[in-house]
């Protein structure tokens, strides 16, 4: 079944087939059923560009190609001791009647015995010579081949990490730098950790005017090197967007995205659905006026002793810290991603007047969606919400440290499921 399923390129499926006949023929010790089992689990992880277990299951195959070659020589150096032990038998046999019958004769057939078992003798350690001699050089061979393409899988996988490498270097050109970011909006941090050495989550603040700047965080459909890509379109979108276009308004921006992102894919002539979520603003530094327009992603301000008055809400969710000290006012994006959509509409565009001290968070859903704790269940916006709450009082960096702390606590030695983008910056 796993070698049907790699033939119609289902390689999931073949993998999963063949580790369950690879399991049961190692455990009932069936050689022929584990040898056939490991060769196409090779040939999957390989189709799939799983290089690290393709080898692993390369380097198993050979160790029970050896096995079997071995098992094979112990059976043929037994039929051999048994057919001389079995013509030993008989040539005694027969001289014990030679004996009772011609006593005359007992030298002269005592000698000639003594000669034949000293040339079986001797052709017997011949043939096992001979035998060992091929094994040897079987085994050197085989070795040989094996090292060869061991030698060649770790080469590609240097090709390729170089590559990603280089790649992170071209994606970190694209990501603002603290300093950048610092000039412009002196109270922030970003915790940006990616599953993978490229990431499909980005973030950006640019000053695109005197006294406006422009700053967000995007999830790019997919992560590692298909999210790069992806992030790099997007990315250029909205710089094109701004300079190019001169949109200035988050919702005009995102809506300018859109169309630019679905035009770049349908020039591949495929149907392409890949885009972005996004949370973007466009603050005035001198009016505290913000904008906000968001793709599935929101803007969540934290503000201390909030007294908040319904008009100042603007359709917000707005939930309290336990002691009630700091409330956490939840401004939602629009249900549709940036990029090809089935039902797209022009984005909102929300405005809210900030105050000295208001906190604003922008993120990817990847902090959230982190697996762990003692369930193995994700770790949820809600927990999030509570944290950034009690983290309110803290200088930026510390903030940033606690929120790598927490995540890293929860998913204890589980892996790192998707990309981690937070933005957070104090007024």
């Amino acid at each position: 079944m796993g070698k049907a399923w790699l033939k119609t390129g289902n390689v999931d499926k073949a993998i999963h087939y063949c580790q369950i006949a690879f399991e049961r023929s190692e455990k009932e010790a069936m050689t022929l059923w584990e040898e056939n089992s490991c060769e196409c689990l090779y040939e999957s992880y390989r189709e799939k560009g799983d290089y690290t277990n393709a080898l692993k299951y390369l380097e198993e195959l050979a160790q029970i190609k050896e096995s079997v070659k071995n098992d094979e020589r112990i059976r043929e150096i037994t039929t051999l001791e048994l057919q001389t032990n079995f013509r030993q038998t008989r040539l005694k046999d027969s001289l014990k009647q030679t004996l009772l019958a011609e006593q005359q004769q007992h030298a002269i057939q005592q000698e000639k015995s003594k000669n034949l078992l000293l040339f079986i003798g001797l052709g017997s350690v011949g043939v096992v010579a001979v035998l060992l001699f091929i094994g040897f050089r079987s085994k050197k061979k085989d070795n040989l081949t094996i090292t060869e393409q061991k030698n060649a899988v770790e080469q590609k996988q240097i090709e390729i990490l170089d590559s990603i490498v280089y790649a992170k270097r071209l994606q970190d050109a694209i990501l603002p730098s603290p300093e950048v970011i610092g000039a412009f909006l002196p109270s922030h941090f970003v915790y940006f950790s990616p599953k993978d050495v490229v990431s499909g989550d980005f973030y950006w603040c640019e000053n695109i005017d005197e006294d406006l700047v422009l700053f967000g965080a995007a999830d790019c459909t997919g992560h590692g090197v298909p999210g790069a890509l992806v992030s790099v379109v997007c990315s250029n979108a909205i710089m094109r967007s701004v300079n190019e276009y001169g949109c200035r308004k988050p919702s005009d921006i995102l809506d300018s995205v859109t169309k630019i992102v679905e035009k770049t894919f349908e020039q591949s002539g495929s149907e392409i659905k890949d885009g972005m979520d996004v949370a973007l603003c466009l603050y005035n530094t001198k009016t505290r006026l913000l904008q906000f327009s968001g793709a599935n992603n929101p803007l969540w301000i934290v503000r201390k002793n909030a007294d908040l008055k319904e008009e100042e809400l603007n359709g917000a969710r707005v939930e309290y810290s336990d002691d009630g000290a700091n409330a956490l006012i939840e401004f939602k994006g629009d249900r549709q991603p940036v990029g090809r959509y089935v039902a797209t509409k022009p984005f909102k565009n929300i405005e809210v007047q900030l105050q000295e001290g208001d906190l604003l968070y922008v993120f990817s859903d990847g902090y959230a969606d982190q697996f762990g704790g003692k369930k193995g269940k994700k770790f949820k916006y809600v927990t999030l919400k509570k944290a950034l709450m009690e983290l309110a009082g803290t200088n930026m960096k510390e903030q940033r440290d606690r929120l790598e702390e927490i995540i890293h606590n929860w998913r204890g030695e589980l892996e790192q499921t998707d990309d981690i983008c937070v933005f957070g910056v104090r007024i």
